[in-house]
C-alpha cells in the first residue's frame, strides 16, 4: 500500500492553522463590522427615524470586507488582496470624511484598518505557501 505525498497538493496550505487564523480573523472582524453598520439602521427604522444618512455609497465600503473574506475562504490571493484593499479603503474613509464624534472615532478606526491589512496579508501568505508547495511538487 502506498503513502499519498501531500506535497505538489494545492491543498496543502488549507487546514493549517495560519489558515484557520486567517479565515476566522478575517470573518469575525468583517462580520463585527457588518452588524456594526445594519444595527444602527435597523434602530433608526424601527424607531421611525430617517435613515438616509446610513445609505450613502459610503456605507458599502463597510461590507467589502465581509465580501472579501467570504472569497478568502477559497481563495486567498484574491481575497487577501480584497482585504488590503478593504484596509485601504478604510484608511480613505478615515481621510476624506470629517470625524463625527472626535478623536475616538479615529481611535475605533485605525485598528479596524490594521486588522484588515493583517488579515489579508495572512492570506496572501498563505496563498504563497500553497503556490510554492506546488512547485516542489
Amino acid at each position: 500500500m502506498s503513502t499519498l505525498d501531500a506535497r505538489g497538493d494545492p491543498k496543502t496550505a488549507h487546514g493549517t492553522g495560519l489558515c484557520w487564523a486567517a479565515r476566522i480573523i478575517a470573518l469575525c472582524a468583517a462580520g463585527c463590522l457588518a452588524l456594526g453598520v445594519i444595527l444602527p439602521v435597523v434602530e433608526s427604522i424601527l424607531h421611525g427615524d430617517a435613515a438616509e444618512d446610513y445609505y450613502s455609497v459610503w456605507s458599502l465600503l463597510w461590507f467589502m470586507p465581509l465580501v472579501a473574506a467570504v472569497i478568502s475562504w477559497r481563495w486567498h490571493s484574491f481575497g487577501g488582496s480584497l482585504m488590503i484593499i478593504a484596509a485601504i479603503g478604510v484608511g480613505a474613509n478615515m481621510a476624506l470624511n470629517a470625524s463625527p464624534s472626535g478623536p475616538e472615532y479615529l481611535v475605533v478606526q485605525i485598528p479596524i484598518a490594521l486588522v484588515f491589512l493583517s488579515v489579508g496579508i495572512l492570506h496572501l501568505m498563505v496563498w504563497w505557501k500553497e503556490s510554492s508547495s506546488r512547485k516542489i511538487g
